[in-house]
């Protein structure tokens, strides 16, 4: 089916891999208010409560375990969201779950006949931010996650794979069950201790949880001959202005009115942060890197996706009050 028609989803067998993870959890919640059969590959057992039921604990490099559960659970549609996905690593070779796991993934889901619609998970971090790519295949990672990104991409086009496949690169998503950055910068905003670049308006093509599912159900139901071997940036199609964003999360959150300083300060405390990152902080709020990612526009094409889920769901403002009270039912934030 095409034009965002999602046909029947209690007629799909999604196999889902790394669906304990943050979009994964949001894909199994939707699938499973369908009726559709699941099945969740991830080392880690799943966070939501009701998820437990089709999870298998198994290492996507356990080439043996992935291929028996492709084969006995013979799935319609592939939804590859497992990777490593921190910036730690100091080289490709730290990232093989991105790169031999997916390619071993393809290789199983070969043999099942017919073979599966798959969709593999990359990132936009295959270019650095403020590139702009000519094409799908012009490349510029800034770190070794991205290079093991372009690695997935490049195997993906290279392989013989027998059926549908297809590459979403999602951009920066951000709602409910996320992790760092953005749970980081909700609690930062929230309490009050967010400094906005005073005077700066910065667009961002950022993508809402829910309407990135959305998106992905869409790919999924396409035509083939629409989406086969093709690849889809992943995010709102409104950009968001980081200061309106900023301040509807302080009003979802109930937190301080969001203050602005100077681009000098900051950029003494993001280089503060980056020393500290080199002595051993894993995470600190605040560094070079991490700032002018903000300072920089981020505008994607999304009209090739938007043919096949034109209408997303939530808008920003219905997006934040969703995740804010997310964060409160999960402890991050107390009411009042």
């Amino acid at each position: 089916m095409g034009g965002g028609q999602v046909s029947d989803l209690s007629d799909w067998r999604v196999l889902v891999t790394g669906g304990s993870g943050f979009i994964g959890t949001n894909l199994i919640g939707r699938l499973q208010l369908e009726g559709t059969d699941l099945v969740n590959i991830d080392v880690r057992p799943p966070r939501a409560p009701g998820q437990l039921i089709g999870w298998h604990k198994a290492d996507l490099l356990d080439r043996a375990a992935v291929t028996k559960q492709i084969e006995q659970f013979r799935p319609t549609h592939i939804v590859h969201l497992a990777a490593r996905t921190d910036l730690h690593g100091k080289d490709v070779r730290d990232y093989a779950v991105n790169t031999a796991g997916t390619r071993w993934l393809m290789q199983a889901a070969a043999g099942v006949s017919p073979p599966p619609r798959v969709i593999l998970t990359s990132s936009r971090m295959v270019c650095e931010i403020g590139y702009q790519p000519e094409d799908e295949m012009d490349f510029r990672p800034p770190n070794p996650y991205g290079a093991s990104k372009v690695e997935m991409e490049v195997e993906a086009r290279r392989s013989d794979y027998p059926g549908c496949w297809l590459i979403v690169r999602p951009t920066s998503i951000w709602g409910p069950w996320f992790e760092v950055p953005y749970l980081n910068f909700f609690l930062a905003v929230a309490r009050g201790r967010y400094l906005h670049p005073r005077g700066a308006r910065i667009l961002k093509s950022f993508g809402y949880v829910e309407n990135t599912i959305e998106q992905l159900l869409g790919l999924l139901a396409a035509d083939s001959g629409a989406v086969n071997s093709r690849m889809f940036y992943l995010a709102d199609y409104k950009p968001l202005e980081v200061g309106e964003w900023a301040r509807l999360i302080s009003a979802a959150t109930r937190g301080p009115k969001v203050r602005s300083s100077p681009l000098l300060p900051l950029r003494g405390a993001a280089a503060i942060g980056t020393l500290l990152q080199r002595l051993g902080w894993s995470e600190p709020p605040l560094t070079l890197f991490r700032l002018r990612n903000l300072m920089t526009e981020m505008i994607y094409d999304l009209e090739p996706v938007r043919a096949h889920a034109p209408d997303l769901p939530f808008p920003l403002e219905e997006a934040v009050d969703r995740t804010a009270r997310w964060l409160t039912g999960s402890g991050y934030l107390h009411d009042g």
